[in-house]
């Protein structure tokens, strides 16, 4: 269980550090990629900040995975 928790963790920060240089690429004007405009274009209409939106995408993207990775090995 120990393992899981440094596992997850990591995980986290991993997934913030990838939305953190994500930010700072298209802060620096050196564009963006397809996965990384959606969060780039809602941020500018809502108060949540391109980062925010990075991350929520990522994890959004994991959970999408792991369902489809489930149903594609079911009975």
């Amino acid at each position: 269980m120990h393992h899981l928790k440094i596992r997850v963790s990591v995980f986290l920060c991993s997934i913030l550090m990838t939305a953190f240089g994500i930010d700072l690429i298209t802060v620096a004007s050196l564009g963006t990629s397809p996965t990384s405009s959606v969060p780039l274009v809602v941020s500018l209409y809502t108060p949540w900040t391109f980062g925010q939106l990075t991350f929520v995408l990522n994890m959004a993207f994991i959970v999408l995975q792991i369902a489809l990775l489930r149903a594609s090995s079911g009975p």
